[in-house]
C-alpha cells in the first residue's frame, strides 16, 4: 500500500515537473525572443544615431561654408558700394 502510494506520488512528481520544466523553456524561449529583438533594435538605434550625427555634422559644415560665403559677397558689395561712391 505504501509503495503503491509512493509510487503514485513518484508519478505526479514527474509528471508535474515535466509541466513546470515545459513551462520553463516556453518562458526562456519567450524571453530571448524578446532580448533578440530588443537587441535589434538597440543595433537599430545606434545606426540611426550615427547616421543622424553624421548628417548633423554635413549640415553645420554646409552652414557655416554658405555662412562664409554669404560674408564674402557682403563684403564684396560693400566695397564695390564704396568704390561707386568714391568715383561720383
Amino acid at each position: 500500500m505504501k509503495e503503491k502510494l509512493l509510487g503514485e506520488l513518484k508519478d505526479e512528481m514527474e509528471t508535474e515537473r515535466g509541466v513546470l520544466t515545459q513551462k520553463y523553456n516556453d518562458l526562456k524561449e519567450k524571453y530571448d525572443s524578446k532580448e533578440d529583438d530588443l537587441n535589434s533594435k538597440n543595433i537599430s538605434f545606434e545606426k540611426d544615431q550615427a547616421l543622424y550625427q553624421q548628417q548633423i555634422k554635413f549640415a553645420e559644415a554646409k552652414a557655416t561654408e554658405m555662412q562664409d560665403q554669404y560674408d564674402r559677397t557682403v563684403q564684396r558689395y560693400e566695397e564695390r558700394i564704396k568704390m561707386d561712391k568714391e568715383e561720383m
